[in-house]
């Protein structure tokens, strides 16, 4: 019977896969740099007014930022997390939390409901994040929690939050691949992944997501709250860059829509970490023809000491290969100072676009997230270097040498991969 059970959601995900493809943005001819920005708009994105944001690549340096910025708030405190718990390395946060909602400042928590089944190294820590709401002044809401009873609706199995955000006040935002958990909060070296998150001051976007997030939380919770509760917050000094935001929720699926302009409209370069690179032919018809122009497109892919997903990936690598996108394989051991899970793309030296999203099927297809596309080169520069570091410790790969990857006895890891992970 657990077989049974187990096989169910597969099976569901084996005829969606039969039905659903990402539908890649095709944003018409090359229209030249300048027009970007107009080219993200259409395909959904929302213009805002942002700082330069500050970078953190270590979650421990995060987890202390995270701290802060919760003490620092007067109005309210918004979180969504993919994986969650609590533990010593992020008690400083939960402290943080509990000590702000005890003083009068309400906090909205959204986690998903897989944080109960978090097979990183967090399992060894893990406390769910459940217990806050016992607090008062803390709204928890778990999305799709796993039970017996929504097997009846395989969607909520498959569909996840995978988002990573915070709103301070309205005003302050952060935005990344970090979850609130051991593994992302430890220090890189000692048991923590390697990862981004970005610290920025926007009124626009803080406005923009704060919507969002109430008609989100009112669409899974019976506990409903009003816009009103959320005052916006005045654009501050530095707010003076242009960013594109993608907050992928519900039935829009902006994030293949955000790729595909990204790379239609590349006119030299692109650099892309896509931590776990499970494309559709549609994402490699795209990756293709990006490189038919021209442009000089590299991939690095994570060495993955777990098996399942290093089969998964490496069973990707021939499809990969062949788009002609110059695929960069992570050394074996890279992984010593932790995972690799940032999602990066810089496009022409110019456009940063970072968050949630890997570029992969079920970012673009099954899952809820959040990404921006910040247009300056100061910022397209440092990533660029922190990109070319990370390069030092890989290898180009070839045909050959992605063929030998592919084994039929991988199959299997990389269709659950595929639409899992």
């Amino acid at each position: 019977m657990k077989r049974l059970l187990l096989l169910f959601p597969l099976v569901f995900i084996l005829i969606l896969a039969g039905c659903s493809t990402s539908m890649m943005a095709d944003p018409g001819p090359d229209l030249g740099r300048q027009e970007m920005g107009e080219a993200l708009k259409q395909a959904g994105l929302t213009e805002v007014l942002m700082s330069r944001p500050e970078v953190f690549y270590d979650g421990s340096q995060w987890m202390e930022k995270f701290a802060s910025m919760v003490e620092s708030a007067e109005q309210y405190v918004i979180i969504t997390v993919f994986l969650g718990s609590i533990c010593p390395e992020n008690q400083k946060v939960i402290d943080a939390i509990i000590a702000k909602a005890e003083s009068g400042v309400p906090v909205y928590l959204v986690y998903d409901g897989t944080g109960a089944f978090d097979m990183t190294e967090s399992r060894y820590h893990l406390k769910p994040l459940s217990d806050l709401a016992e607090i008062e002044g803390i709204h928890v809401l778990e999305y799709h929690p796993f039970s017996v009873t929504r097997i009846v609706n395989p969607w909520n199995l498959i569909q996840r939050d995978h988002r990573k955000f915070i709103i301070i006040d309205g005003s302050q935002v952060a935005i990344g691949g970090m979850n609130l958990n051991y593994i992302s909060l430890s220090p890189v070296g000692q048991g923590g992944q390697r990862d981004s998150m970005y610290n920025f001051f926007s009124a626009d976007a803080g406005r923009k997501l704060t919507e969002d997030f109430v008609e989100f939380w009112n669409s899974q919770s019976w506990d409903e709250i009003s816009l009103e509760r959320f005052s916006p917050a005045q654009r501050t000094d530095g707010e003076d860059l242009t960013g594109y935001l993608a907050n992928q929720y519900g039935d829009n699926l902006l994030m293949s829509r955000m790729y595909g302009t990204l790379l239609g409209l590349a006119r030299q370069k692109v650099d892309c970490l896509p931590f776990l690179p499970y494309s559709d032919a549609n994402m490699q018809k795209a990756l293709a023809e990006t490189v038919r122009r021209g442009v000089d497109l590299t991939m690095i892919v994570p060495f993955d000491s777990r098996q399942g997903q290093k089969k998964a990936t490496y069973y990707m690598m021939p499809d990969l290969v062949d788009t002609g996108v110059q695929i960069r394989v992570e050394n074996d051991g890279a992984d010593r100072m932790g995972l690799l899970h940032e999602k990066l793309m810089v496009v022409d030296g110019r456009y940063v676009c970072f968050g949630s999203s890997n570029f992969n099927y079920r970012s673009m297809n099954l899952s809820n997230e959040i990404m921006i596309v910040l247009d300056d080169e100061e910022l397209a520069s440092k990533v660029t270097e922190h990109f070319e570091t990370l390069k030092q410790d890989t290898y180009v790969l070839d045909r050959d040498a992605a063929q030998q990857m592919r084994k039929k006895s991988n199959l299997f890891s990389f269709i659950f991969g595929f639409f899992g992970g």
